[in-house]
């Protein structure tokens, strides 16, 4: 929670609105449902990549909980990068993910094509100047 305080405090004190939504395994689909504006820009810290997860992001579905809102992504730093990756594997605790999903291929593609843009960070500066450059595209 920290982590992400500093990262909304960098932002405040930018001049940017920004909230902590909270920690949780499926947060990134409860704050969609939320009440937002729709030029939202949702910023989801993972502290893993998890295929089924990004599979989700680039599912009709999803997108039409999104709406015309921003999600940017950042990663901070996992035991797996998945900029460059091959494959992304189905994480042994997904139980969310469709019975025959094994994983997902070139997951940072995949990302791309629907959309969305990530970075793999544990700098809290860095996250901050990241979202808020997100946030004036």
């Amino acid at each position: 929670m920290a982590r992400i305080n500093a990262v909304v405090n960098g932002l405040r004190a930018e001049g940017v609105y920004a909230v902590n939504y909270g920690v949780g395994p499926n947060e990134h689909m409860e704050v969609l449902q939320d009440q937002l504006p729709s030029n939202a820009l949702i910023v989801d810290i993972y502290g893993g990549a998890c295929a089924g997860t990004l599979y989700e992001m680039g599912t009709p579905d999803y997108k039409t909980e999104k709406g015309d809102k921003k999600v940017f992504t950042i990663f901070y730093p996992t035991s797996v990068s998945i900029t460059g990756l091959n494959w992304l594997p189905r994480a042994y605790d997904d139980n969310f993910s469709p019975a025959g999903f094994k994983g997902l291929a070139n997951p940072d593609q995949y990302l791309s094509k629907n959309g969305y843009n990530y970075i793999e960070t544990g700098d809290v500066q860095y996250m901050t100047k990241s979202v808020y450059q997100e946030a004036l595209l």
